[in-house]
């Protein structure tokens, strides 16, 4: 094996050998899916970003993340399935060692950006839904420019120094790497001397990477799901303050021990007496004042309704009894 070295210490090799394709049967096959996959991914992810890009009503924060992402799954694609490509069609597995560095450094940067601009777009979501008052104040274009920005420029920081410490290893014996690409791992565990850094920022990398997007999405979801659930409730108990309204009875709800005496001046009280349902009406406001959740005062507010509608039906019988008194009156 021919190596070049970059001092008395370090050894490079002149390139790689890809090696996982070697035992697949029906090379072939592999080949064309995966071209028609990449494909279908430029493609497809080109006419949304131009959609985008054109479109006046499409530029808001949240496709402005949208349009990143698109971006990143090009360029992710783009970095591992061309060579891979290359390997099935020209029988060709190997890749020079500065090559192999490009292509470890593209993949892992685009990989990362994917994950953290699904956690922006969840972050979008969290805004929209719990803050819609505050959105266009809080989630501008210019804000989600800089976000995006930031993260672009951190996750190329991280990985310009993590790519940077392969380059202090030693690689003396095998050049064949078990992977379908120049992976980080596969690669750094071919060194002859110490990878003890290498393997600690493979370590960190992928926890920070798995981790932090994961664990923010499932937060900002969880945070949406109180969110919709709190209005859906709220909702229910408008409804519910409607029906008591509609029915004749509706009065604030009153946070005391006792129940209040009637006030014969108020129209309410002078309603509730009429009705019968008094007690019935009492229970319903005692328990919306205890638990503040119409599902748990359903029973008192069912027996309310079938007080009001027995009264209801009592006051119609009442009033068909005097229109046919009123009717035999006239006849006679």
């Amino acid at each position: 094996m021919s190596i070049t070295s970059n001092s008395s210490s370090i050894i490079h090799p002149p390139g790689f050998y890809i090696v996982a394709f070697l035992a697949f049967p029906y090379i072939n096959v592999y080949f064309i899916v995966l071209a028609f996959i990449y494909f279908l991914t430029v493609v497809f992810n080109a006419i949304l970003i131009f959609i985008i890009i054109v479109d006046p009503c499409l530029h808001t924060p949240k496709f402005v993340a949208v349009g990143n992402l698109a971006l990143v799954d090009v360029l992710l694609s783009t970095s591992l399935i061309p060579s891979m490509i290359k390997v099935f069609l020209l029988k060709d597995n190997f890749i020079a060692y500065n090559l192999c560095l490009v292509q470890m450094f593209a993949y892992y940067y685009f990989a990362q950006m994917e994950s953290f601009l699904l956690a922006i777009l969840s972050y979008d979501r969290f805004i929209v839904i719990c803050f819609p008052l505050r959105q266009a104040s809080i989630n501008t274009i210019k804000s989600m420019f800089c976000i995006t920005t930031f993260f672009w420029t951190l996750n190329m920081s991280r990985l310009t120094y993590s790519i940077s410490a392969m380059t202090r290893l030693s690689i003396c014996d095998s050049v064949k790497v078990s992977s379908y690409f120049c992976d980080y791992a596969p690669v750094f565990r071919l060194a002859c001397n110490d990878n003890s850094l290498q393997w600690t920022l493979a370590s960190v990398e992928s926890m920070i990477n798995l981790t932090l997007p994961l664990c923010f999405i499932i937060l900002s979801y969880f945070a949406i799901l109180v969110t919709v659930f709190r209005m859906k409730t709220s909702s229910a108990q408008c409804r519910l303050k409607d029906f008591l309204n509609r029915s004749w009875m509706a009065a604030p709800a009153h946070n005391r021990g006792g129940r209040p005496e009637e006030d014969e001046d108020d129209p309410v009280d002078r309603m509730i007496s009429r009705t019968g349902c008094g007690d019935q009406h009492y229970a319903v406001q005692e328990c919306m004042a205890e638990h503040q959740d119409w599902r748990l005062c359903q029973q008192h507010v069912q027996k309310f309704k079938d007080c009001m509608s027995d009264f209801q039906q009592a006051r119609k019988e009442e009033l068909k009894k005097k229109l046919s008194q009123m009717k035999q009156t006239s006849a006679s």
